[in-house]
């Protein structure tokens, strides 16, 4: 947390960022200021290189700083590492090793322009929250023991790697309103960093959750045929080639009716005797998708629909008035079936009878 060139101590104060402390008098030591004069930086670790400092931040990686002057630190340049944070850091005269919490260790090689590409990466068995290296090996602590690495087992990676749909099945019919798409991929050098989809043949491309193993959870689209495809993406920029089509047939959950009956029997001003059918629709996709409530009787379909009165979530409310005198019969037995607009048909609800005495 703190390293000395001549009569300057630099100092990682945590939220108070780089202290620069004047030691010269080492009984009085005199704070000349910090860096970066606020606390947007959490700093944690720092090592020096001549008139170049190296910071740690959670938040941004490793900052590189020209200290100069250690009044006024100059910020020249960065490592950090995708999709997580830099733990801990060593370094030598040619790289800089990183710990990098779950997506393992990162190798930067230094050069004289400032410029640090990155050389190797490779996995540990948990997180990596420390790292230290000698001339032979890179040692690193994690969540399970201590991990070892020759240096000799680094070098570019200039292997794509693969990536291939496991689910759904070319040629499949799938169901409901959402489709879990799944795969795997593989990377013989630094290792999978992310995989992307395509429904639109390569035209765009979205982010999947995983790596190794992944998943994509397909939403939002037109009911119909949809052609996927997935690629793979590595440490080192590697992009695989795109996986062969899967074409498959997405198709809505049938509508399903939740709750129906009769409500409001009364008789009206005239003398008839009046009754409501109400029902409570689902559709899993989308309620906009329900074309229809249709009323049957007996058993048959009578061409009379009910109305829509009301969305709330995914049920929509249904509701018929009609009379005990629609039919001239002593027990009316009515039933409802509930389509949508792809001609799926729900299972008919059985309505309690009604007596019209």
């Amino acid at each position: 947390r703190c390293k000395v060139s001549g009569n300057i101590a630099y100092i990682a104060y945590g939220w108070g960022g780089l202290l620069m402390v004047d030691i010269s008098n080492p009984a009085s030591p005199e704070i000349l200021g910090s860096w970066p004069g606020d606390t947007s930086k959490s700093i944690s670790t720092v090592k020096l290189d001549g008139s170049i400092l190296f910071a740690l931040t959670p938040s941004s990686g490793i900052d590189i700083l020209n200290v100069s002057d250690p009044l006024q630190p100059q910020l020249i340049g960065n490592i950090s590492v995708p999709d997580t944070q830099i733990t801990d850091f060593e370094m030598d005269s040619e790289y800089i090793y990183c710990s990098g919490s779950n997506k393992g260790i990162f190798v930067f090689q230094r050069s004289s322009n400032s410029e640090y590409p990155l050389v190797a990466r490779a996995d540990t068995p948990g997180d990596a929250v420390g790292i230290t290296a000698d001339t032979q090996r890179i040692y690193v602590a994690d969540d399970y023991d201590l991990a070892v690495f020759r240096r000799e087992h680094f070098g570019p990676d200039t292997s794509p790697p693969v990536s291939v749909i496991t689910f759904p099945e070319e040629g499949s019919i799938q169901y409901g309103k959402s489709i879990p798409v799944k795969g795997s991929a593989t990377d013989s050098g630094s290792g999978v960093r992310f995989v992307e989809v395509s429904i639109d043949d390569g035209m765009s491309w979205n982010q999947a959750l995983g790596q190794d193993a992944w998943s994509y959870l397909l939403k939002g689209l037109e009911p119909g045929y949809i052609r996927l495809q997935t690629r793979a993406v590595d440490w080192f920029g590697n992009s695989g080639q795109e996986s062969p089509p899967v074409t498959f047939s997405w198709r809505p959950d049938r509508p399903v009716i939740s709750l129906a009956g009769f409500l409001n029997a009364h008789v009206s001003e005239s003398g008839e005797k009046l009754f409501t059918i109400a029902a409570l629709i689902i559709d899993a996709y989308d309620p906009g998708y329900i074309r229809n409530v249709e009323l049957y009787y007996n058993g048959e379909p009578t061409g009379m629909f009910l109305e829509r009165n009301g969305v709330s979530d995914n049920f929509i409310y249904y509701t018929l008035e009609l009379t005990y005198e629609t039919y001239n019969d002593d027990m009316l037995a009515y039933s409802l079936v509930a389509t949508d607009v792809y001609n799926n048909s729900s299972i008919m609800w059985p309505l309690l009878s009604v007596r019209s005495n």
